[in-house]
């Protein structure tokens, strides 16, 4: 990749519960051009007809095709160019070493793991603002956004690459709260804990 273009990592697939739609929308609001999206666990629809293609049609009407709208939104905002789509991988690790940031922008209260893949990949975090999530992840180790706000998301992005030094201490804090609460090693003992408790 050019040495100044920035990959942002979104893991979560075509799922309106894990806010793909908002990360593509987020990219049209971005003062910074040199910004891209890598998109996890999309998968090409056969549009080869028969039941399904009714069902998919039907599904677009009512505005339930997730996957249509994210591709309509590209196309709309000549996004072609700015969305890297991948397929599912379990190989995960690989794309969270290869980009420069990551975004869960979940439209409703979700586990949180890239908080945790993030911090031990050692790059950024961009999350939805929820209750659930603020014990482990606030302004000082991450960048927060209202839920379904791609236009916060987009500032928050800005912010990031406009400020560098001040992502360096986020990612540092990430990271340690990361290797603090997520190792194996506590983990054993924890649950060791767990079932003496039981």
């Amino acid at each position: 990749k050019p040495r100044d273009e920035k990959l942002i990592l979104y893991t979560g697939g075509c799922s309106k519960l894990k806010g793909g739609l908002i990360a593509v929308k987020a990219l049209e609001y971005l003062k910074h051009d040199h910004v891209k999206l890598v998109f996890l666990q999309y998968e090409k629809k056969n549009r080869g007809g028969g039941l399904q293609e009714i069902k998919n049609i039907v599904k677009r009407f009512v505005g339930k095709d997730y996957q249509y709208l994210v591709e309509q939104e590209i196309e709309k905002h000549g996004l072609q160019g700015k969305v890297i789509f991948r397929p599912s991988t379990d190989c995960v690790e690989k794309y969270y070493l290869a980009t420069d940031a990551v975004v869960f922008p979940s439209t409703l209260a979700h586990q949180a793991r890239p908080i945790y893949e993030s911090g031990a990949a050692e790059i950024p975090i961009f999350i939805t603002d929820f209750e659930n999530t603020k014990e482990f992840v606030d302004e000082t180790n991450g960048y927060c956004f209202p839920v379904s706000n791609a236009k916060k998301l987009a500032e928050r992005i800005d912010e990031w690459i406009d400020r560098p030094e001040e992502a360096l201490t986020r990612i540092e804090k990430n990271k340690m709260e990361t290797l603090h609460n997520h190792n194996l090693n506590d983990l054993r003992k924890e649950l060791i804990s767990f079932f003496h408790d039981i």
